[in-house]
């Protein structure tokens, strides 16, 4: 575990110095390419447009500019689906 620009051996505690030993160095290296790599991914997931790289049969892109994450904005628009999908029986309880 890295603490404080400090590594050490998560079980006891103890610091160790990955210059002097070079088992300790390849295993943060790994550990570090591993977070280094999924952070990247994260990152490309939380801001990337994936569905961009489908090219299936009848798939149609959807335009950005056409949806909102805004509270009411959401809201609303739940509310109408609401309305839509549910069958008369669901209605007449609320």
């Amino acid at each position: 575990m890295k603490y404080g620009g400090n590594y050490y051996v998560t079980s006891t505690g103890t610091q160790i110095n990955p210059k002097e030993d070079p088992r300790a160095k390849a295993i943060i290296d790994n550990d570090q390419n591993y977070v280094n790599d999924s952070l990247t991914y994260s990152d490309q997931v939380q801001t990337g447009d994936l569905l961009r790289f489908h090219k299936l049969a009848g798939y149609k892109q959807d335009d950005p500019k056409n949806y909102s994450y805004k509270k009411n904005d959401t809201l609303k628009s739940l509310k109408d689906l609401e309305k839509k999908s549910q069958p008369q029986q669901c209605k007449n309880r609320w």
